[in-house]
């Protein structure tokens, strides 16, 4: 049994936008048998998250409160914690966490986590974890946009939006956290792109992650659906319940054949809200004809920006000429 490990020796956290292949890759990497991964935990963003979220504002406050004399300090956990404690406590709660999860992996040493959602809590990861290594998934837009519209269809597909727009805003969303920090000595993008067809991507990132070659611990062939691989750990409440949670039919492109396409119009959309992200991940973000549809809403958008200009404009006149 592996206990008492700390809670920085090295532990994976995949990231990125929904459908941009992080289960893919979670499950290849969960083979390795030095790493004992559960499924998504989202411990960041439920639990551990928000509490530093809540910590910084307090701090803030105090910090506030401080600066002017006289004023009153009465309310936070800053007013009975340091940041060293309360990082300790933090810290405390993700190593009993991960060590429950690796000591039921026998001779497993690291701990593999996989929540998309976590690309917006990376500065809440390196504070608590701090010399944790991060691969951020991501995909063209255009396919994940499509991936996630058709997951709405399916069972499991409740969280899915229902829009173009909804499914294009969280895209941006989530792939925006990683730019201010792309130059993270323990960050590490990944196309998904690559990986389809770069056979020496995954050996890449393995060697990021000091896993060694792929060859040497990789069980299944990469093209293998993720519900082919059943190497996570799976405990607490949920034992005897849940064997595989990828095991759902319509979970990966695999086995979903009959994806609805995206249509020219929205391909643009997609295109013409995402360019500076996409440019700057190496998507190409030509459009050819402009959809007559997006020309129009184009022009739409450019007048209503201008009638708030002109507003905000005529407002700043009112309020400064006499009373």
């Amino acid at each position: 049994m592996t206990t008492g490990v700390s809670p920085t020796a090295g532990d994976i956290f995949v990231v990125g936008p929904v459908r941009s292949g992080t289960s893919w890759l979670h499950t290849m990497l969960a083979e390795h048998p030095a790493l004992a991964s559960p499924p998504e935990t989202h411990m960041f963003a439920n639990y551990l998250g928000p509490l530093v979220d809540a910590w910084q504002h307090d701090g803030g406050l105090l910090d506030d409160a401080l600066a002017h004399e006289g004023q009153r300090v009465t309310l936070g956990l800053a007013t009975v914690l340091s940041d060293d404690e309360f990082d300790e406590m933090l810290r405390s709660f993700y190593s009993r966490v991960r060590d429950l999860v690796v000591s039921a992996k026998r001779g497993a040493s690291r701990l593999l986590e996989k929540t998309p959602d976590h690309s917006h809590w990376l500065d809440a990861i390196f504070r608590i974890v701090p010399d944790a290594s991060v691969v951020f998934m991501v995909r063209d837009p255009r396919d994940t946009v499509q991936s996630v519209l058709n997951a709405r269809g399916e069972p499991w597909g409740d969280w899915a939006p229902r829009s173009l727009a909804e499914a294009t805003s969280l895209w941006l969303a989530s792939v925006r956290p990683y730019f201010p920090r792309k130059r993270h000595p323990q960050l590490m993008l990944v196309r998904y792109e690559d990986l389809r067809t770069d056979a020496a991507e995954l050996d890449r990132v393995a060697k990021f992650l000091g896993l060694g070659r792929t060859s040497n611990w990789l069980a299944t062939g990469i093209d293998e659906a993720p519900q082919k691989r059943a190497s996570l750990v799976v405990r607490g409440q949920a034992t005897g319940k849940i064997s595989n949670p990828y095991d759902t039919p319509g979970f990966s492109y695999h086995d979903r054949a009959r994806d609805r396409l995206l249509t020219d119009y929205e391909r643009a959309y997609v295109v013409d809200r995402c360019r500076d992200e996409m440019q700057a991940l190496g998507y190409p973000t030509e459009i050819g004809n402009v959809p007559v549809r997006l020309r129009a809403e184009r022009i739409q958008a450019a007048l209503a920006f201008k009638a708030r200009a002109l507003g905000r404009s005529a407002r700043e006149r009112l309020a400064g000429g006499p009373s």
